[in-house]
């Protein structure tokens, strides 16, 4: 009998992904003000970079962070941003 479990995708791994990009996404859009625009910017980047590290492609992060492509791959090579 074939093992049915090999042809399935890594849901766990899809949903982290999901998850990870939403977060980024929620920071990404809701910014409370200038005095926690740097922390707010620190955590929606180490959600970025965690989401890439779980699988999301460049596209999915530009197309759900609404962020420029220069400033996706500028955040995943931890180089500093300007917004």
């Amino acid at each position: 009998m074939a093992d049915v479990t090999a042809a399935r995708p890594d849901r766990l791994g899809l949903y982290r992904r999901r998850a990870l990009l939403w977060w980024a996404t929620a920071l990404e859009r809701t910014i409370a003000g200038k005095a926690s625009r740097e922390a707010h910017k620190q955590r929606r980047d180490r959600a970025i970079r965690a989401a890439h590290g779980h699988g999301a492609t460049l596209n999915e992060i530009v197309s759900k962070t609404r962020l420029r492509p220069s400033t996706v791959r500028a955040i995943l090579r931890k180089e500093t941003t300007v917004e």
